[in-house]
């Protein structure tokens, strides 16, 4: 992938927005999640990776959505890669 600083900044406000309001099973802010999968990256990539890896799952957002915000195809691909859907099953996800 190829994710600069303004991607970082994208994906930051863009995971904000799409999992503002949103609580994990334990009641917490779903946010702290994410944040939690981007702090684990070991380059920038991997962080905005962990950004966004359930916007597109948990969310409304799609993977046009992420294009048109202009991130990467790659990290598009990635993001698409690591989503799982509604209705799959955990086999077909993995």
């Amino acid at each position: 992938m190829t994710c600069n600083e303004r991607h970082l900044v994208m994906a930051m406000t863009l995971c904000a927005h799409a999992h503002e309001g949103q609580k994990d099973k334990a009641g917490n802010p779903y946010i702290l999640h994410p944040l939690r999968v981007a702090a684990a990256g070991t380059d920038l990539d991997q962080v905005v990776l962990g950004l966004l890896h359930d916007v597109v799952e948990d969310t409304t957002y799609t993977l046009a959505d992420l294009r048109k915000q202009g991130f990467p195809e790659t990290l598009v691909r990635a993001v698409d890669a690591i989503s799982k859907r509604r209705g799959e099953s955990r086999e077909a996800y993995l």
